[in-house]
């Protein structure tokens, strides 16, 4: 996958600010060591299937902006990140001024949240 000088640069930016953050919230798992691989490229690696960068795409269960903050960066046009942790939402928040794109926090459960599913793609990030 090519990816543009000007997009790996705001996913370093979004690497650092992670590696920052997890210190004190926990956003990833401590063996950070193969990060870009695990994290940033697997994001990356969902947008072969959105063939449309205008959609509005939701992230359910954000917590550290994978995949929602990378494909934003990549260009998806509009992203809601859903997430019920507090500190996570004040993450996100400084996380997504990286994007130049619209990101939405959106700081609820699920099954609080309120969503047109005939117009949105969802991505649900399962972490074990």
């Amino acid at each position: 996958m090519e990816i543009p000088r000007e997009i790996i640069e705001k996913l370093e930016i979004f690497q650092k600010l992670v590696k920052k953050w997890n210190k004190s919230i926990n956003l990833v798992s401590n063996s950070i060591h193969n990060f870009w691989q695990r994290h940033i490229l697997d994001s990356l690696q969902l947008i072969q299937y959105i063939d449309n960068k205008e959609i509005h795409l939701v992230d359910i269960g954000s917590g550290s902006g994978f995949p929602g903050i990378v494909l934003s960066i990549a260009g998806v046009a509009k992203v809601s990140l859903i997430e019920a942790d507090l500190r996570k939402c004040i993450f996100l928040e400084k996380a997504s001024k990286i994007s130049n794109n619209n990101i939405q926090i959106i700081n609820q459960r699920i099954e609080k949240v309120e969503i047109d599913c005939s117009i949105l793609n969802l991505v649900e990030l399962s972490l074990t």
